[in-house]
């Protein structure tokens, strides 16, 4: 079953404006549609949640690399 007009999302989205919009429309699964409104898949809030789904280290070291070195008065540690 699918709401009409169809709730798509634009295959170039992030994955932050595909969950709005499934919140929004109150939706469990997007489809993801190319330029010309083509399907090319379809994102599920599962899928969203993957990317949340790791081990604690790598995280950690995500946040070590890429958060903490642009925090304001922060000194890099050796």
């Amino acid at each position: 079953m699918m709401s009409a007009p169809a709730v798509t999302v634009h295959a170039g989205a992030t994955l932050a404006e595909a969950a709005r919009i499934m919140a929004r429309r109150r939706v469990k699964r997007l489809p993801v549609v190319d330029g010309v409104g083509l399907l090319e898949g379809v994102v599920s809030r599962c899928d969203l949640l993957k990317v949340f789904l790791r081990p604690d280290e790598e995280i950690a070291e995500e946040i070590r690399t890429s958060v903490l070195p642009d925090v304001p008065g922060r000194r890099a540690r050796g």
